[in-house]
């Protein structure tokens, strides 16, 4: 059984279909990284063009390859606040007695990028996502936040944010006694190193910025210091984009990788996320959780 559904930057948790004592359950949140393809697919193409365009789901594939529940908590879009409050959420309101096992679960977390972020809308109520960047499309899924600036500030603050966010779920995951793995989805963990090497401008704004700074003022070395306690967690140190040909901090771009495992560059196709859940079931059972999944 699985249950995937939301709206706006909410995910609705109403759980009341499952079994939630007596059957494992795998629980995913992340953004389209970790999701299907929902675009659209003529029933004139040939099977060849079909499955490159057809996506698959990390949640699902994995569920039905273990025969365990799913829950989907990630959607398009999420910003690592949003995944971080919700899988927060999740594992703390609908787990425990009388509620999910806590022994029985199986989180995946596939963090996103630093493009990203939630902000508080006082006048509608709730969470929002908005987006670093620049756009000339009129459209609500790419407005800029009100009360940011667009430059390094932003994404200094998200790139910590991130490192604090993966670091607490692992550790809460493990004091409640939760399997989990987790990875990035389209971000490669130590990109921070290699800030200012490409063309992009708001990277090389970053780089520039921490030039002139003193090294006592140096965050990078904050960041290798958290990066070293993440590796201490059950975080796979691969990014999805990366291992799939997309350039990310240590990975270069692979066009071949990219045609053969994406629909568009970055998200996997049906053959990527086949693929991808064979990496995460490997890396389970790395970490010794494989008696577990059986």
């Amino acid at each position: 059984m699985e249950f995937n559904r939301h709206s706006g930057n909410y995910v609705d948790r109403s759980f009341s279909n499952f079994d939630r004592q007596g059957k494992k359950t795998i629980i995913v949140d992340g953004c389209s990284m970790a999701g299907e393809f929902l675009g659209p697919i003529s029933d004139t193409q040939d099977k060849k063009e079909r499955d490159r365009y057809e996506g698959g789901d990390i949640g699902i594939n994995l569920s039905e390859r273990f025969g365990f529940n799913h829950v989907g908590l990630n959607f398009p879009a999420k910003s690592n606040c949003s995944i971080f409050r919700d899988t927060t959420n999740f594992l703390l309101n609908e787990c425990g007695d009388g509620k999910f096992s806590y022994e029985n679960l199986l989180l995946v977390v596939s963090w996103t990028g630093l493009a990203r972020y939630s902000y508080f809308n006082r006048e509608k109520m709730g969470w929002e996502i908005y987006h670093l960047w620049k756009s000339d499309e009129k459209k609500d899924d790419y407005k800029l936040h009100p009360g940011k600036n667009m430059d390094y500030h932003s994404i200094i603050e998200e790139y910590m944010n991130r490192f604090l966010y993966q670091i607490s779920v692992a550790n809460l995951c493990e004091n409640l006694g939760v399997n989990y793995i987790m990875y990035n989805g389209c971000d490669d963990i130590k990109s921070y190193q290699d800030m200012g090497q490409g063309s992009y401008p708001l990277t090389q704004k970053i780089k520039n910025y921490f030039k002139y700074k003193t090294p006592d003022t140096n965050v990078y070395d904050d960041f290798d210091d958290l990066y070293e306690v993440l590796l201490t967690k059950n975080f796979l140190d691969i990014p999805c984009s990366g291992y799939f040909g997309y350039e990310t901090g240590r990975y270069k771009m692979d066009k071949d990788r990219l045609k053969k495992y994406t629909f568009d560059g970055l998200h996997l196709n049906k053959l990527g996320h086949q693929k991808w859940a064979k990496v995460l079931e490997d890396f389970i059972i790395e970490k010794g959780m494989g008696d577990f999944i059986k």
